[in-house]
């Protein structure tokens, strides 16, 4: 049985979901997020930008968790098809994008569950939870910005995952097995 259609479509499918993640991660980090780390005219000033926080953090988490996994599959695929240096470039490609998925959870979840905290949670229990208004706006501010870091950081695996099935793809890395 000839794989060459199946191999095909998922070096494809492993090269461009990887490239479309280290996008989407990276136009977050750099264009929406210093936005809400900006606001300072919201009342209660950390309120806007901690829910405009929710809403982008569940939109995101819909897409990138289904593409990281579909892109990490698709590179597998490709590995268990090729041999020798190839085989190790998809491998390399598949486990860089998919090392944002665990990084997200060791690193961010605390950091997730406070702004959704200070999304959700009522004026007074916010205002509890770091002691007021002023303070609230620079935990939400300090909290975006760690996300911002950690973004960057998943971008730039997926972004190798996709440079280094690219060039698997464009250079033919061929190796014996």
């Amino acid at each position: 049985m000839d794989l060459t259609p199946l191999v095909h479509t998922a070096q494809l499918l492993g090269l461009s979901t990887s490239i479309f993640l280290a996008g989407v991660s990276f136009s977050t980090s750099h264009l929406a997020l210093p936005v809400l780390y900006s606001l300072k005219e919201a009342e209660p000033q950390g309120a806007v930008p901690a829910v405009a926080f929710a809403s982008l953090y569940h939109r995101s988490a819909r897409m990138a968790l289904p593409f990281a996994i579909l892109s990490t599959l698709s590179s597998a695929l490709v590995a268990t098809q090729t041999a020798g240096r190839e085989r190790a470039a998809w491998l390399v490609a598949a486990l860089a994008t998919l090392a944002g998925v665990p990084l997200t959870r060791a690193v961010l979840v605390e950091t997730r569950r406070a702004l959704l905290r200070f999304a959700g949670g009522e004026t007074g229990e916010r205002e509890a939870l770091k002691g007021g208004r002023d303070v609230e706006s620079e935990e939400v501010a300090r909290l975006v910005k760690r996300w911002r870091i950690t973004s960057v950081i998943r971008g730039k695996l997926a972004l190798v995952g996709g440079l280094v099935a690219a060039g698997a793809v464009v250079f033919g890395v061929r190796g014996s097995v």
